[in-house]
């Protein structure tokens, strides 16, 4: 009792406000431990899509590359072929000056002129013909790069997403791992104050307190049990570990409560 008068008089912490405050610090440790093991995750998953995203707008981009050169070869091509008649008036131009030759009686003189006139006619319509297939193909070729450059920027903008999210995951990380490190501060050094009979275990009220998706992943730690002076003598490391704030396993908390460290 005067222990504890003592305490209160200089402002300390009670060794009963100490292991109260601890059972809630190791509660927050293992939550900001676990909430910064799925930041991570989520972060990892992002820079998969990132990684994903950036491929498909590397394809993108190359097929967009070869399908612009194969267009300015057939725009070149159908600009040296220059100005075509209409394919349609070009062939009915034909059979009617085939059908003059066959039907109508004339001298040698104009028949001469109707047979190259004739042959005009087929020379045009054979370049208006590749005219009008090249012209095709690069309707067709435009639209496709169109539909492209759509996905290439789809793509593009996919990476932008994922990264942002990556970052933002990244972030959460850090700032779960750095409170999990105060808090682990903390409970070193209140448990310089508290008598180990009355120190909090570590998995008091894990089960009432502890998201579901822990308890879900929670497993019981099957361990050969060593003589006791070696798990005391390990539990002894850990907890130096502890004290200087380093993170420590499930595995070992659960070795600090066995042997009532913590």
């Amino acid at each position: 009792m005067a222990e504890l008068q003592e305490h209160e008089k200089a402002g300390e912490k009670t060794p009963s406000d100490a292991a109260e405050e601890n059972r809630k610090n190791i509660q927050h440790y293992r939550e900001a431990l676990y909430g910064a093991e799925e930041a991570r995750g989520k972060r990892d998953a992002e820079n998969e899509a990132v990684a994903e995203a950036k491929k498909k707008r590397e394809e993108s981009n190359a097929k967009l590359e070869e399908m612009k050169k194969e267009l300015e070869e057939k725009e070149k091509t159908l600009a040296g072929i220059g100005e075509t008649g209409n394919y349609y008036g070009l062939q009915r131009d034909l059979e009617r000056t085939e059908w003059l030759l066959q039907t109508e009686a004339t001298g040698p003189k104009k028949e001469k002129e109707m047979s190259k006139r004739a042959k005009e006619i087929r020379g045009e319509l054979a370049k208006s013909k590749k005219a009008y297939a090249l012209r095709q193909e690069v309707h067709v070729l435009r639209e496709r790069l169109a539909d492209m450059a759509t996905e290439a920027k789809a793509a593009h903008l996919a990476v932008v997403l994922h990264a942002k999210e990556s970052d933002v995951m990244h972030t959460k990380m850090l700032k779960l791992r750095g409170e999990a490190e105060t808090l682990s501060k903390s409970i070193s050094e209140n448990l310089e104050k508290i008598p180990p009979a009355e120190r909090p275990s570590m998995n008091e009220g894990q089960e009432r307190r502890a998201p579901p998706r822990e308890r879900r992943q929670e497993r019981p730690v099957q361990v050969t049990q060593p003589r006791s002076g070696d798990l005391n003598e390990e539990a002894d490391r850990v907890l130096e570990r502890f004290k200087k704030g380093e993170k420590i396993s499930s595995e070992e908390i659960q070795l600090l409560q066995t042997t009532g460290k913590l």
